[in-house]
């Protein structure tokens, strides 16, 4: 096993908050005047191709909250205003009850920050809903840094705030893409497979006095 860590990195999304895309394409689907995107399954495919640019550009901070609700309801036709997609774009979370647990009992131990490809709407969502979130003081998120995983720039940014050399951090994140950024940097990275698994992994640090 690594050294205890200094600093230890989270993503949010399918490890801490789960979740479900195929609920933001029922929403849009519902809304659509297009034939083409009526229905859930229709959208959930667009949104990982025809969107993949503008969703890339919103997640980076290139375009503002508004812009890209004006954007989607002129790609999918959507009749909702710009609230009710806001409801619409943030329905797709939920708490892992477990991991956030976790999270907690490791932040009274140990220096916890987020590390999340995320935009406006979704982290405003996350803090005022998911107390786990809120919490945790310090987060690097892609719409602020304008830097996504698993670009170098967003991890060194990590580093760079921590105040700590890699080799000290440990770090966790669903996507095997960006634990392998990561892990090229020197930060002790590992993916979430499962919950059991990952408590396993942090149990040590749990039993550290």
């Amino acid at each position: 096993m690594p050294k205890l860590p200094s600093l230890i990195l989270f993503d949010i999304g399918s490890v801490i908050i789960d979740v479900d895309h195929l609920e933001i394409a029922t929403r849009l689907a519902q809304s659509s005047k297009d034939p083409r995107y009526t229905d859930q399954a229709e959208v959930l495919s667009a949104l990982k191709s025809v969107s993949t640019i503008l969703i890339n550009d919103y997640d980076t901070g290139k375009i503002s909250s508004e812009e890209f609700y004006k954007q989607m309801v002129s790609t999918y036709h959507l009749t909702m205003d710009f609230e009710t997609f806001r409801e619409a774009w943030n329905s797709c979370f939920r708490e892992n009850a477990e991991v956030s647990s976790l999270v907690n009992h490791l932040g009274e131990r140990y220096r916890l920050f987020l590390l999340s490809n995320t935009n406006e709407m979704h982290f405003e969502c996350l803090q005022a809903t998911f107390p786990v979130i809120k919490n945790v003081k310090t987060a690097i998120l892609s719409y602020k840094v304008r830097s996504r995983k698993p670009e170098r720039a967003i991890y060194e940014h990590a580093l760079n705030l921590g105040n700590v050399p890699a080799e000290s951090v440990w770090y966790v994140d669903d996507r095997i893409e960006f634990v392998n950024a990561a892990a090229q940097l020197g930060i002790h990275a590992f993916q979430f497979q499962t919950t059991p698994k990952l408590i396993d992994e942090f149990q040590p640090l749990l039993n550290n006095t």
